[in-house]
This record gives C-alpha cells, sequence and structure tokens, in this order.
C-alpha cells in the first residue's frame, strides 16, 4: 500500500511537470517559426497571427490548469487524502489524448522539424503518458485495498 501511495505522489508530479513540456514546446515552436510561416501553415482561415497566439495562449493555459488538477489530486492521494473519482476520468482523457499526439507524430501528421525533433517528442509524449497510466493504475489498486482493508 505505500508503495502505491509512493508511486502515486511521484506520478501525480510527473504531471504537473509534464504540463510545462506542452508550455516549452509551444514557445519553442511560435520562437522558431516567423508569421509568414504560420499563415502558411494554418492558411487564410485565421484573421491575424496575434488570433493563434492567444487561441495558444489560451489552450495552454487549459492543459496546465487540467495536468495540474490531475497531478495535484493524485499527489493528495498518495498523502492519504479521500479524492472523488473525477480526476481519474480527467487523467484517462488526457492519456487518449497524449496516445493521440505520440501516434501523429509517429505517423508524420504532426509538423516537425527534424527527425531529432520527432524522436525527442515522442520520448516526452511517451513518458507523459506513462505518468498519467501510473496514476490511473495506482490510485485503483489504492482504492480497491483500501476498501478490501475497511
Amino acid at each position: 500500500m505505500r508503495r502505491l501511495q509512493d508511486t502515486l505522489i511521484v506520478a501525480g508530479a510527473g504531471v504537473v511537470a509534464f504540463s510545462l513540456w506542452s508550455m516549452a514546446k509551444t514557445a519553442m515552436f511560435f520562437a522558431l517559426t516567423d508569421d509568414a510561416q504560420l499563415l502558411e501553415l494554418f492558411g487564410p482561415e485565421i484573421p491575424t497571427v496575434n488570433v493563434l497566439y492567444i487561441a495558444a495562449g489560451i489552450i495552454i493555459v487549459i492543459d496546465l490548469v487540467i495536468r495540474g488538477y490531475v497531478g495535484l489530486s493524485a499527489r493528495a492521494e498518495g498523502r492519504g487524502k479521500r479524492k472523488s473519482p473525477v480526476y481519474l476520468i480527467v487523467a484517462a482523457i488526457c492519456a487518449v489524448l497524449n496516445a493521440y499526439s505520440a501516434i501523429a507524430i509517429v505517423l508524420g501528421s504532426s509538423v516537425t522539424v527534424s527527425f531529432l525533433d520527432a524522436v525527442i517528442s515522442i520520448a516526452i509524449e511517451a513518458t507523459s503518458l506513462l505518468a498519467l497510466i501510473l496514476v490511473i493504475y495506482c490510485s485503483a489498486r489504492l482504492r480497491a485495498l483500501r476498501k478490501a482493508s475497511g
């Protein structure tokens, strides 16, 4: 039981840490591309590049909040607090999206600059996915053990 709690605390911290990866990845993408490349990539559908920056900022904040919620809830449950299973549902949805992102990178439908960028992105997405899976697994096992022990 103690090992599951420790793993849940560490995996929860990993989920929070990987939320920073999303922010860094987006910042690097915008830093390494200019406005002409962005307009060429996204087409004339966006009125200005500023709209793209604002939309990306909103998405990053939402991602930080969601992953922060999952990670901090996992850490709290690992420390013995009773948490609602809602965070596990959110973690499962995040895991599916992480898996989709990793698959998109592997299949080449994601925008990457080089092979090395793709390998690094896949490694980070896979590690983030593993952290989410650990949160779900350890929480489910911990809940089952607590229920069995009374």
